[in-house]
């Protein structure tokens, strides 16, 4: 049978039989993909599970099988571990969440290399910055991603509109209930303009204001991006950074 050979970003696993896994990845040149690993569990695999842990990056061969629902990967190597998960417990709340949000809001398997090239240097990124550097990176992150699908919130604060609707994605002048508060407005403002200048600096004085923004920003994924799909791992992350 023929084979196919692609980079991929895993982006989560789940036991499909006592040896093997079925794992969904970004491919490179495929776009979203659901594989299935056999004999992932057993000594001396070529596709180990230790190589499809959340954002590590691979390069894998899989069998050229179209009539198949599941293609069958047959051999994979690391190209980016997140080793030091293991040490940081910012870091791996922060793997988890940015799996758990490119998993739900990826619907399509068309590919995108920009996409791809964005999770893969952002994943660099997270795996060599000091954690003391990430507080924020999670909030980058959502703003940044949701530009690449489309679906960013539209920066057009001013001084007659400071209030976001979250529905329509941008600040309005209209006292709807949907609004977030004038202070919240505020603040995302600042985030969304820090984008667009690749100003990566603290928006939030706390721990408390970063919650709330997060709050703010998934309530915009539920309704624009995730299709109303909750983002759980979120509740671990508020806790800790």
């Amino acid at each position: 049978m023929p084979t196919y050979c692609t980079k991929a970003i895993v982006l989560s696993a789940i036991p499909y039989s006592e040896s093997s896994i079925i794992c969904k990845l970004y491919t490179e040149e495929f776009g979203l993909k659901s594989y299935i690993i056999r004999s992932a569990k057993k000594k001396n695999s070529p596709t180990p599970t230790s190589h499809f842990q959340p954002l590590n990056i691979i390069e894998f061969e899989a069998y050229n099988s179209p009539k198949s629902k599941l293609e069958t990967i047959k051999s994979s190597r690391l190209i980016l571990e997140n080793q030091s998960l293991n040490f940081s417990i910012i870091k791996n709340a922060l793997t988890f969440f940015v799996a758990e949000v490119v998993h739900l809001s990826l619907k399509e398997a068309n590919p995108n290399k920009e996409l791809f090239d964005y999770l893969f240097n952002k994943t660099f990124l997270l795996k060599n910055s000091q954690d003391e550097d990430l507080a924020e990176f999670h909030l980058y992150f959502m703003i940044e991603f949701a530009e690449i699908l489309g679906s960013a919130p539209m920066n057009n604060y001013s001084e007659n509109s400071t209030l976001f609707n979250p529905v329509l994605g941008l600040f309005s002048s209209n006292a709807e209930a949907e609004n977030f508060n004038t202070d919240l407005s505020l603040r995302l403002h600042y985030l969304l303009s820090n984008c667009e200048e690749k100003n990566y600096q603290k928006t939030c004085k706390n721990k408390a204001e970063r919650n709330i923004l997060l709050d703010a920003l998934i309530i915009f994924y539920s309704i624009h991006i995730t299709n109303n799909q909750p983002i759980k791992s979120h509740k671990i992350l508020s806790t800790i950074l």
